[in-house]
């Protein structure tokens, strides 16, 4: 069995996209927190260009306070998100929320699953 891997950074790499692969799973680890609202839709598109019609999307982000981190962060729109994955049929199969791993307090991560109807 054939593996392919690729790594791209939001809305991802249109490379990708002009390739034959498919792919059996989309994972977007802390991303959506820094992406405005208004790059949701496009996001989403390419996920599932990118994605086998069996395929399952893994999306995680965090919540909460950050302090002096600069970088840029929104809250992240799970309700849109979804309305966007339902209309490409895919339904929210899955959501956990977790503690941060490096024992911030104000943080929270949540991981949501897609899969195909």
């Amino acid at each position: 069995m054939l593996h392919h891997f690729f790594e791209s950074s939001a809305p991802f790499s249109k490379e990708l996209f002009k390739s034959d692969i498919k792919f059996d799973a989309v994972i977007s680890i802390a991303m959506w927190m820094h992406l405005e609202r208004s790059k949701y839709a496009e996001v989403v598109d390419n996920i599932i260009s990118a994605a086998k019609t069996t395929s399952t999307v893994i999306i995680s982000y965090s919540e909460g306070i950050r302090g002096d981190d600069l970088r840029y962060f929104e809250d992240v729109d799970l309700d849109y998100i979804t309305e966007l994955f339902y209309s490409k049929d895919f339904k929210l199969a899955e959501s956990v929320k977790s503690g941060d791993i490096l024992n911030r307090d104000n943080l929270t991560w949540i991981t949501v699953v897609f899969k195909h109807n």
